[in-house]
């Protein structure tokens, strides 16, 4: 004995349209015109931000000779790429260099100094400000700073 199963059918619903798009209106144009020109400028924006580093890192692995030769050129050549530029420039100065090193190390020494004492009197200041109580209203003076003149009493 078989049993087989019948699926029952919607006599309910109406035939389907087939899908028209919506009008052409304003928003529409607008929407899909800016979407595009979003994207655009992005890309505009990109290049031009994008092609000055990619100029400057070639710039920094030719040799200086075809650098002269053909300053336009956008290629490196396998044969023409080096890295002598960066050797020269990190060399000591008693050794021949630029000496570039010793002011990485003098930039880095001002910059810890600099920071070292900004969190020194910013730390100090803080601890100043939290101290203070008005024995008034018993909030603290960084709440209530700064008065205006018809706040005063």
């Amino acid at each position: 004995m078989s049993t087989s199963t019948i699926s029952p059918t919607r006599t309910d619903t109406p035939p389907s349209r087939p899908r028209t798009k919506p009008p052409l209106t304003w928003d529409r144009v607008q929407r899909r015109g800016f979407g595009i020109l979003r994207w655009v400028v992005i890309a505009g924006f990109l290049l031009a931000t994008l092609v000055p580093f990619y100029y400057m890192l070639l710039l920094s692995v030719k040799p200086i000779e075809s650098l002269l030769s053909n300053p336009a050129s956008l290629t490196v050549s396998p044969s023409e790429f080096t890295l002598q530029t960066y050797v020269d420039v990190l060399t000591s100065v008693d050794n021949g260099g630029q000496g570039f090193g010793r002011f990485l190390v003098n930039s880095a020494f001002v910059a810890l100094f600099s920071v070292a004492l900004a969190l020194l009197i910013g730390i100090l200041g803080s601890y100043a400000i939290a101290g203070c109580r008005s024995s008034a209203d018993g909030r603290s003076a960084a709440s209530s700073w700064p008065r205006t003149s018809s706040q005063r009493s």
